[in-house]
């Protein structure tokens, strides 16, 4: 997926909180159960409706409403499994999903970093320890940023030990082209 060059080595790899996803299976189970209780409701409901749908027809409205919430799972689950951000010792790389058929790659160079903040907003959040990272770097108007990543201190302590790290050898490193 992504290629690194010949020295650099890979500090961490992160994907998003599986709650992300567990909201996604739990909204996805409450649809699944949807035509149980239309069903349910039809049958011992005392109420006359107005249209009769026959049996087969309503078989075959919820095989085709199972099959795109399992399509909607499916693509929730590779969207949040396939989201990942990488910390290499040279830079910042986010792999992000957008869909079944386009990602998009981000890098950022750990050098040009200006600022790392952490964002927790509520109560879930601040319990269960996810959060936003934003880095911000020089010349760029949006941040570069990590959504709903477990332990966002943590991520956010690599990140500053990796870019302290990056600016010691660009300052040690000898520069080519001077004096010329």
């Amino acid at each position: 997926m992504i290629s690194l060059h010949d020295t650099e080595r890979v500090l961490g790899t992160w994907r998003k909180t599986w709650l992300v996803f567990l909201f996604a299976g739990f909204t996805s189970l409450l649809l699944f159960l949807a035509p149980f209780v239309v069903l349910w409701l039809l049958n011992h409901s005392q109420i006359e409706t107005p249209i009769q749908v026959p049996r087969q027809l309503f078989g075959l409205l919820s095989v085709l409403w199972w099959w795109s919430i399992w399509t909607g799972t499916f693509l929730a689950f590779m969207n949040y499994y396939l989201d990942v951000f990488v910390v290499t010792d040279e830079r910042i790389l986010h792999i992000e999903q957008h869909g079944a058929f386009s990602r998009s790659v981000a890098e950022l160079r750990l050098e040009r970093i200006q600022d790392v903040s952490v964002e927790q907003h509520g109560l879930l959040p601040t319990l269960l320890h996810f959060g936003n990272i934003h880095v911000q770097t020089a010349g760029e108007t949006r941040a570069f940023m990590f959504e709903s990543v477990p332990r966002p201190e943590q991520l956010k302590e690599v990140v500053m030990q990796a870019h302290r790290a990056a600016l010691m050898r660009h300052q040690n490193a000898p520069q080519t082209g001077e004096g010329l």
